[in-house]
């Protein structure tokens, strides 16, 4: 967005300008449109084949990128969602960002094995806007490796449902449980719930 104040103007992001009196915003100037276009090429060229980021590109008339990544990419636009949702509303900080400048990425805390603090939960996938991450193909199978027959439900490890064991290998789109914990946190993702997120945005 454009932000107009004390007779000036400049370009500001949305997510984290304060809220202040005697300003103009203005979010389709000229200016404004031309720097989405370039941010939709840079992200364009980081995730080009995720679906969301071809439709926004495609409402500005972006067909393709003048950028070219060095490595090769995974859909990844490095956006840090997974890491703050992982660290901020599950505690089980099992993501971070690694490494630094152009080789920046996302991985694991433990050079890339699987970590025991992970209770594949899904939220890192819930939040991630590129569809990058998958649970069913990563999480998931090694969940059903580390605990052999016990197999408690994800939703008694994010202490929804404490005690109950998982009685369908962990497929959990093929579960009643599952469902229920989806209708009953709504638009949110369910391991909110058991951080009282939901109570909390009721009340305000």
């Amino acid at each position: 967005m454009e932000i107009e104040e004390n007779g000036r103007r400049k370009l500001c992001t949305s997510c984290d300008y304060p809220l202040r009196e005697n300003i103009s915003v203005y979010l389709d100037t000229e200016k404004v449109v031309r720097n989405r276009r370039m941010v939709l090429e840079l992200l364009l060229s980081m995730a080009p084949d995720s679906a969301k980021i071809k439709n926004l590109a495609s409402e500005y008339e972006v067909s393709g990128t003048s950028f070219s990544m060095e490595q090769e990419t995974d859909n990844c636009i490095l956006c840090g969602l997974c890491v703050r949702v992982c660290r901020e509303v599950v505690g089980a900080e099992a993501l971070a960002f690694v490494e630094r400048g152009g080789k920046r990425n996302i991985a694991t805390r433990y050079f890339g094995e699987f970590p025991e603090s992970c209770i594949a939960c899904g939220a890192c996938s819930y939040v991630c806007p590129t569809d990058a991450i998958f649970m069913e193909e990563t999480a998931l199978p090694r969940l059903r490796d580390k605990w052999g027959e016990t197999r408690p439900c994800r939703y008694a490890l994010m202490g929804l449902t404490p005690g109950a064991r998982c009685e369908n290998d962990y497929r959990c789109w093929q579960c009643e449980v599952d469902q229920k914990m989806i209708d009953r946190a709504g638009s949110l993702h369910p391991v909110f719930l058991a951080r009282g997120s939901v109570k909390r945005e009721r009340e305000t």
